[in-house]
């Protein structure tokens, strides 16, 4: 097959596409953002993805938008992924007549199994908002009508700019589709970044050196994302003004002491500010000298009993430390302790088990794994109060198997079997129980990562 007679089966291959298939999909596509638009309403206020100011009520931070390939994206995909190719073999084309005659199958393949035909997307204010976009439709996936989410347990992941994204690969009515959520700073980027870099299919030394130059612009905008967070909440109210000033003392205080521990990547006081604000409460006026906090950063970072993987996480606990001094203040231990506990409202009657393998980490692993990330504290406490509810109608509402069945659990998930072993009996505890979880009809997208985390 020459390649004027290759251009003329993928020109009547698009024309297929143009004529027969783009209509159908722009009517789908549609139906899927009106599903999108109502439920994203109906539960926007639950997942903080609305506010008032002193000027309007109810401000959306995100809009739902879509699109249908268009016929020359279609043309240039098939050669780009040699598409073009597996149709000719598949429907044995050799000549441009084959084409109109395999009309009908050409048509069902393109309109049913082409993934990006159509694309929808949420765009979002904010990161957080993206954030947020995304446990709504975790938490919630069963109430969107016909549309199915299949990778929501992979969501989000990360490019190699350094920032997230979320790619949902969906199907509607046996249409596949995909649905992408993203600030409007990622947004634009990508965008352009598609335009500069992607769309250009050459391979040169240039190239590579810009794609580590975006992988900093990226870095670079995702602190922008979060200064604009910061702002937005002073003027929404939903983070006090003063807060925000002692925040902002705190790390022109310590800034010049801390900039030659993070000079090889990015640190921003952002990342621990929530964590700063409940640890020290009252204590922003306690700010001294500080002539020793530079040896506290040492002290925590050498000493293997106390170094943590992460930077943010030494910090945290070199601030503690300096403004709060162990012989009138509770050790950071417990007080992050208090903070998870505050912050995912932990119930007292699952406290006594949470602390045994927070203790355990803190005192065993290297910390910010399990520590910085409350969304694991998050995890671990659905986990526990699935395994509560469960166990209770297993064991005929024994108190002591029930118990013992939570902190088997917690041991697993944790990863800290190395540090409190478990018996053979024990594990047959867990195993009953697992498999009377997976067994049953829950809500398995929620659980699906914490369960897979727990059989790894």
């Amino acid at each position: 097959m020459t390649n004027n007679e290759l251009i003329k089966i993928s020109k009547e291959i698009t024309k297929i596409y143009e004529i027969e298939v783009k209509d159908s999909l722009e009517i789908k596509k549609n139906e899927i953002l009106d599903i999108l638009k109502t439920k994203f309403s109906d539960y926007d206020k639950e997942y903080n993805l609305c506010y008032d100011n002193s000027v309007y009520s109810d401000m959306k931070v995100y809009s739902v938008i879509g699109r249908v390939k268009e016929v020359n994206s279609l043309y240039e995909k098939l050669h780009r992924k040699n598409l073009i190719f597996e149709l000719i073999r598949e429907f044995d084309i050799t000549k441009l007549d084959d084409v109109k005659i395999k009309k009908d199958e050409i048509k069902t393949k393109i309109h049913d199994e082409y993934d990006d035909n159509i694309g929808c997307r949420i765009v979002c204010d904010l990161k957080e908002d993206v954030n947020n976009s995304l446990s709504l439709i975790k938490n919630k996936h069963m109430h969107f009508d016909d549309i199915k989410f299949l990778n929501l347990e992979d969501q989000p992941k990360t490019k190699k700019n350094g920032l997230d994204i979320c790619k949902i690969d969906c199907e509607y009515n046996n249409i596949k589709f995909e649905l992408q959520i993203k600030s409007k700073i990622e947004s634009a980027w990508d965008d352009l970044e598609h335009d500069l870099y992607y769309k250009d299919h050459t391979l040169s030394i240039v190239k590579e050196i810009n794609s580590k130059s975006l992988i900093h612009i990226g870095k670079l905008l995702k602190q922008l994302d979060e200064f604009m967070f910061d702002l937005r909440e002073v003027n929404t109210g939903r983070e006090d003004l003063n807060s925000k000033r002692n925040l902002v003392k705190l790390e022109q205080h310590f800034r010049d002491i801390i900039e030659p521990f993070t000079k090889d990547f990015t640190f921003n006081f952002s990342n621990i500010s929530k964590e700063l604000l409940f640890l020290l409460e009252d204590k922003f006026d306690n700010l001294g000298d500080s002539r020793h906090f530079e040896d506290k950063l040492n002290e925590i970072n050498n000493n293997p009993q106390k170094r943590h993987d992460s930077w943010e996480l030494i910090i945290l606990e070199a601030i503690y430390n300096d403004i709060c001094p162990r012989s009138s203040n509770p050790s950071f231990q417990e007080k992050y302790f208090n903070y998870i506990c505050d912050t995912i409202e932990i119930n007292d009657e699952f406290k006594p088990v949470f602390r045994t393998l927070y203790n355990c980490s803190f005192d065993n692993l290297l910390g910010s794994k399990h520590l910085l990330k409350i969304t694991i504290y998050n995890e671990l406490f659905t986990l526990l109060k699935l395994v509560k509810e469960t166990a209770y109608e297993m064991y005929d509402e024994s108190e002591k198997i029930i118990n013992n069945a939570l902190e088997i659990f917690g041991i697993k998930y944790m990863k800290i079997q190395d540090f409190i072993p478990i018996s053979e009996e024990e594990d047959k505890i867990f195993i009953d129980i697992l498999e009377n979880i997976t067994s049953q009809n829950i809500n398995k997208v929620d659980i699906e990562k914490i369960l897979k985390r727990l059989g790894e």
